[in-house]
């Protein structure tokens, strides 16, 4: 259980990484 713990948060950090870059690059089409 705290390995898969570990494990899913070390993949939940991945994603907002890259939830990340595309959420800043969906924001500026937004603006635009």
């Amino acid at each position: 259980m705290l390995l898969d713990l570990a494990l899913d948060q070390f993949l939940d950090k991945k994603r907002r990484k890259s939830k990340a870059k595309l959420k800043s690059s969906k924001k500026k089409h937004r603006k635009n």
